[in-house]
């Protein structure tokens, strides 16, 4: 039964452009196989299926149908999957909403994004009935049977979802996927990370942060079950341990670099570290100390470095950690998968030559249509590829990166290059030469505007377990023997944790001012230089 699921994961990739078409189709062929675990409860492909059926034939009645905009507002049950295949089973596209977000922000995403209407449950519905101006319907009080009709496969380019990302006006943006690009990576994840094995995966992560996509989309599309994390689980790390030592042998695991460091820490001296056989690491850059330990007592598991912006659907660029990835420094990204491409632009999109640096641009498949209801940014960001054939699209991805050999190193982000004394300093090789401290176990890396208007560089640093803590002045000593000068921070401020935003990544909004930076300032009033 488990072969004849995988199989029809392989024979809806050539008939449909749209994995939810997978998900019923394996209900179909494997209806008593588990799809869903939360707990102690569990729901069967046919249950969900039939479920999400009987609950897309309401919202066609609502008017959800192809490219219209539905939005997603529940807690990580299985409620919440019922909903998602509900939405792209009438032919609409899905809207992740987090529960947890200010009211105002629900509101502005919502009417920013022309949601016809908001699932959530019963609970939500009462709130949501205040904030958004949409109708807003409960799938645990109004999903009924399942209807009688099966709705048409959607066209390539329909609309998928819209994730919302922070923008640098200070307003989110909306980035619209269609069926054709999470297809194209959902089939490419599930032959290169084996996600027709046995185990499933846990889904521990919003399902506004786009990494979810791997970790829920591509075990359902395989026939294998996810097991929904409780809100909150991956930030109280030893239940997402327990979580991995219950149920032994998960098949695929999505994780940023930072969780990595929590859970490393959590067991420095454990003879084998929590790991699914296969882990995909994005988000952040990632850097050979990091996953160190994984190589070194994890041998069964295939580590990858996944990078990927939200427009490129969550993975276009993969490296698989190998005997010959180097165990420092920062780790390669690697090579674009299937149907996808990688340019090394300078500023006037000429390309760069192998070993110098330049902005990457992506091109292929998995391009997003743009930025909902932003036409200037989507001209601005979502360029003509001159590379391609006419008409197709390149996304300038703000990411500097550098050729060497066939596989792409990722140098940092544009808007994370700075100016120290007018120097270019570039706060991701500050953040990496750092790690190669024998003694620092996370870093982050800041820029802090004293009182004179002055840049000041800041680094921050957690020592590892059970070792005597590095102090400031030995971290700068030790920056000082492998950086420039004009590169070696002014500050130095050890942490016992590094702030995390709910995606994984560091919160740089989170981190301390330096002790002693206003007071400095205070020193250099008066002062001519």
């Amino acid at each position: 039964m488990l072969n004849d699921c995988h199989a029809a994961e392989s024979q809806a990739a050539s008939r449909s452009a749209a994995v939810h078409e997978r998900v019923f189709l394996n209900a179909a062929r494997c209806p008593d196989a588990v799809a869903v675990i939360s707990g102690a409860e569990q729901m069967t492909f046919g249950q969900l299926a039939g479920r999400a059926r009987g609950f897309a034939s309401q919202l066609r009645a609502l008017g959800v149908g192809p490219d219209v905009v539905a939005g997603l507002c529940l807690q990580r049950t299985p409620e919440m999957i019922v909903g998602l295949l509900a939405i792209l089973e009438a032919g609409g596209a899905y809207l992740p909403l987090d529960p947890g977000l200010p009211a105002q922000r629900l509101a502005f995403i919502c009417r920013d994004a022309g949601a016809s209407v908001v699932v959530t449950d019963t609970r939500g519905k009462h709130e949501l009935d205040r904030i958004v101006e949409c109708r807003v319907v409960s799938v645990s009080e109004e999903c009924g049977p399942a209807a009688v009709e099966e709705s048409a496969c959607p066209e390539p380019e329909n609309l998928a979802y819209v994730i919302y990302t922070s923008g640098s006006t200070g307003k989110p943006k909306g980035v619209m996927v269609h069926h054709a690009g999470l297809a194209n990576y959902v089939t490419w994840a599930n032959r290169e990370y084996d996600a027709g094995s046995e185990g499933g995966a846990p889904v521990a992560t919003p399902l506004s942060f786009d990494a979810t996509v791997t970790s829920l989309w591509v075990p359902l599309a395989a026939g294998r079950p996810i097991d929904l994390m409780p809100e909150g689980a991956l930030w109280e790390l030893p239940a997402l341990i327990r979580a991995f030592k219950r149920r032994a042998g998960y098949a695929l695991a999505k994780l940023t670099p930072r969780h990595l460091d929590a859970i490393r820490a959590l067991n420095p001296r454990a003879a084998e570290l929590p790991a699914a056989r296969t882990f995909v690491i994005g988000g952040e850059a990632l850097y050979g100390k990091q996953v160190q330990a994984w190589r070194e007592r994890a041998h069964g598991t295939r580590l990858y470095n996944e990078y990927g912006p939200t427009e490129c659907v969550v993975g276009c660029v993969v490296h698989r950690i190998d005997a010959e990835t180097p165990q420092t420094g920062p780790i390669p990204i690697g090579r674009p998968i299937s149907n996808m491409q990688t340019y090394v632009l300078d500023d006037r999109l000429d390309a760069c030559r192998e070993g110098t640096h330049g902005q990457l641009h992506i091109a292929g498949v998995g391009v997003a249509r743009g930025y909902r209801g932003r036409p200037g940014l989507t001209a601005e960001r979502f360029i003509p590829d001159g590379f391609g054939a006419p008409g197709s699209r390149m996304y300038r991805t703000g990411d500097w990166v550098r050729l060497r050999g066939s596989l792409l190193e990722y140098l940092g982000r544009r808007d994370q290059q700075v100016k120290i004394r007018g120097f270019r300093v570039e706060l991701g090789e500050v953040e990496a030469t750092l790690l190669d401290h024998p003694s620092v176990s996370q870093a982050a890396t800041a820029c802090r505007v004293d009182r004179n208007g002055e840049t000041r560089l800041v680094v921050y640093y957690v020592a590892k377990p059970a070792e005597t803590p590095p102090s400031p002045a030995d971290i700068r000593a030790f920056l000082l023997e492998r950086l420039p000068d004009y590169m070696v921070p002014s500050f130095i401020v050890p942490l016992e944790d590094i702030p995390l935003s709910v995606n994984g990544k560091v919160d740089r909004t989170l981190l301390p001012s330096p002790p002693g930076m206003l007071e400095r300032a205070r020193e250099q009033e008066g002062r001519v230089a």
